[in-house]
């Protein structure tokens, strides 16, 4: 009966121990930094992460979130994790959060987020995609609405001038069905005739001249 009063006293000591160990290895446990060497990036580069502790004498597993995923994960002693990232889209961009963990201790410390950003506006990859489609939308629509407001006005004036204008028409086929709109011009030619004898003037002598139109 004193040999397990005993074990079970042992084991509770150990248990405090480990305990006491251990809040002491979370009170020396800092809050680790996150950075990186290039915070401005072009898409589809390779960037690295480096999350680092100023305790060197601990047991410290990092852990890489983006937002609330789990990305990776190092275990290391005093030297920083480099975890190797490559940033193709906007999502990518961040915000980045470092988890350190002393080995065999639940208590945890994030560090503060970090965020990459796109060089010379790449920042908004669909903004041409978007645009480009709306200039195009816009640009039938202007072309639409000239075309339904400027052609009848013009198919109106036309027709008003014609009117204006009177032609002559000119069957050009053998059946007569066919109309021309060319304008045919009168040739006159003059010719001496004889004279005619009028009633009321039996005895005069005078001579006229008629001219007759030659179509």
């Amino acid at each position: 009966m004193w040999r397990k009063s005993f074990l079970t006293f042992l084991f509770s000591l150990s248990v405090q121990k480990a305990a006491l160990d251990c809040d002491t290895r979370i009170n020396k446990l800092l809050s680790p930094s996150l950075d990186s060497e290039a915070k401005a990036v072009m898409r589809g580069q390779n960037v690295s992460l480096i999350c680092s502790n100023q305790n060197k004498s601990l047991q410290i597993t990092y852990f890489l979130f983006r937002r609330e995923k789990h990305l990776r994960t190092h275990d290391g002693k005093g030297e920083p994790m480099i975890f190797n990232l490559s940033i193709s889209e906007a999502h990518e961009l961040g915000p980045y959060k470092c988890k350190a963990q002393v080995s065999n201790c639940s208590l945890v410390k994030y560090s503060q987020e970090f965020n990459f950003t796109f060089v010379g506006g790449d920042g908004c990859p669909f903004c041409l995609q978007l645009l480009l489609p709306g200039l195009l939308l816009v640009l039938i629509v202007i072309i639409l609405i000239l075309a339904f407001w400027i052609l009848p006005k013009y198919k109106t004036s036309r027709e008003s001038v014609q009117g204006l204008e009177p032609r002559q028409c000119v069957p050009t086929a053998q059946d007569g069905t066919g109309c021309s709109q060319e304008i045919h011009y009168a040739t006159p030619v003059f010719q001496e005739v004889a004279p005619r004898v009028h009633e009321a003037c039996s005895d005069c002598k005078t001579g006229y001249i008629y001219s007759e139109l030659i179509f």
